[in-house]
């Protein structure tokens, strides 16, 4: 079975390009320009991993997260935060809001792989309970 992934991402040229390189690595793909879009797609889709941008048109990303944590049909899903803000704050914050990774843009391919695998290995493994500590997975994003 394919793992699903949400892309949350407003950037049509960003979204072009890791949308190709997801599908090649043979994951099952919605895609979301906007947080309300986002919102929908999570609920119906269901996804097994949020990827998302924190400049998006309709409200910041890291609402949208709040907003994805304290739902109960969305809240055990975890969520890659990959931005171009490239701030301890901002990083802080989103690990703070429930963000299982942080990566900075424009984030290595290998990098990106290796985050997904590791969390859908642990997530799937658990049925989406609790994952490691996040210090284990942000490392990977770490140089």
């Amino acid at each position: 079975m394919k793992a699903k992934i949400l892309l949350v991402e407003d950037n049509p040229e960003w979204r072009q390009i890791f949308g190709r390189y997801l599908r090649n690595r043979g994951y099952e793909l919605n895609e979301a320009k906007t947080g309300q879009k986002a919102v929908e797609q999570a609920k119906t889709a269901r996804p097994d991993l949020i990827i998302l941008d924190l400049g998006l048109p309709d409200m910041s990303g890291l609402e949208l997260l709040a907003m994805l944590k304290q739902d109960s049909t969305t809240g055990a899903i975890p969520v890659v935060v990959q931005t171009a803000w490239a701030m301890d704050n901002i990083k802080t914050r989103a690990l703070q809001a429930g963000a299982a990774a942080f990566l900075v843009k424009p984030t290595a391919p290998v990098v990106l792989n290796d985050t997904i695998k590791m969390i859908l290995t642990t997530t799937l493994a658990t049925s989406h309970a609790e994952l490691p500590a996040r210090q284990q997975i942000t490392q990977l994003a770490s140089p």
